[in-house]
């Protein structure tokens, strides 16, 4: 366990993540002694400290950090259960998952594993700092968005996300300074990012057009994109292209140049019926799963309860 810091601490603390929020408190409250204990949740905000000459701790101060390595194996054998469940628990409720041995779980499991270790870590590092410290009251400016992107990666600094829910689950107050002095909050990576805008961003990087005028203009030049542009009408129909591989790139761009006709086939075809079927079924049985307690175990293990940046994951 860390050693808390040998000056007087307070037993209301304030976790701070930008230079904003450090010059905020600064100009409010030049003795922070007197009413709350400054937490630096980033570099950023721990250098801000020292500029402006406030007293800071770090939560390296209160807990074992370094541990954390040494202690994952027993939380990847958990994870890896739950995914198991999880898994079986779908192919329960989608035929066509049980009968081709679909395991959608395993096959994001990378990717949870990765968001679950960084959850569990910053779970058990506040666990020990609310343990050591044992406050009475917890301020934050919580993060303007929960949203996360397709890889899955936190969109917010993991501490800040995540400490308002480790003190709810031990009964301590949280006071959200977000009300107190707005626009100081970090916003969050890809916060802005709707489902229309993602759908549109992986067609347009899909759509073999756009890739064949890129790959154009970095071998040829202008002229050779803007005639990758031409109605492929306008040429004799006598290669048809599906998609637009990278693999078929070069040949495409050739074939062009010595005059040949190339049709493309666009990606962005009608869904399969077979598609449309399983979706509707997900989309039935979504609501029973969120509401499973198996569902959050695995994360309630980490002392965080259900937070929104596991159920916005889920939900992804």
């Amino acid at each position: 366990m860390g050693a808390p810091p040998d000056r007087p601490m307070t037993q209301a603390f304030t976790f701070v993540e930008t230079r904003e929020q450090v010059r905020w408190i600064a100009s409010t409250q030049r003795h922070p002694s007197r009413g709350t204990t400054l937490i630096a949740a980033t570099p950023d905000a721990a250098y801000a400290c020292q500029l402006e000459r406030v007293e800071y701790a770090r939560l390296e101060d209160f807990s074992t950090t370094s541990n954390r390595r040494s202690e994952y194996s027993e939380a990847v054998t958990r994870f890896l259960a739950w995914q198991d469940w999880l898994d079986q628990w779908v192919r329960n409720r989608i035929p066509a998952f049980k009968r081709t041995a679909f395991r959608p779980a395993e096959g994001a499991g990378f990717r949870l594993q990765r968001l679950h270790g960084e959850i569990w870590a910053t779970g058990r590092s506040l666990g020990e700092f609310f343990d050591a410290a044992d406050p009475l009251s917890v301020s934050i400016w919580p993060p303007t968005s929960y949203g996360v992107p397709l890889h899955l990666e936190p969109a917010s600094n993991p501490v800040i996300a995540l400490v308002a829910d480790v003190a709810r689950v031990r009964g301590i107050p949280v006071r959200d300074l977000g009300r107190v002095r707005e626009g100081i909050a970090r916003t969050a990576r890809g916060a802005r990012r709707s489902r229309t805008m993602t759908q549109w961003v992986r067609e347009l990087l899909l759509d073999g057009r756009v890739r064949a005028l890129g790959a154009a203009l970095r071998s040829g030049g202008f002229g050779d994109a803007c005639r990758s542009l031409s109605p492929s009408f306008l040429h004799d129909r006598r290669v048809l292209a599906c998609g637009f591989g990278y693999d078929v790139q070069r040949l495409v761009l050739q074939l062009r140049r010595d005059g040949v006709g190339v049709s493309q086939i666009s990606n962005r075809l009608a869904e399969p019926q077979v598609i449309v079927d399983i979706m509707a079924q997900i989309n039935s049985a979504a609501p029973e799963l969120m509401a499973n307690a198996e569902l959050w175990s695995l994360i309630e293990s980490c002392g965080v309860g259900r937070t929104r940046l596991w159920e916005a994951s889920i939900a992804r």
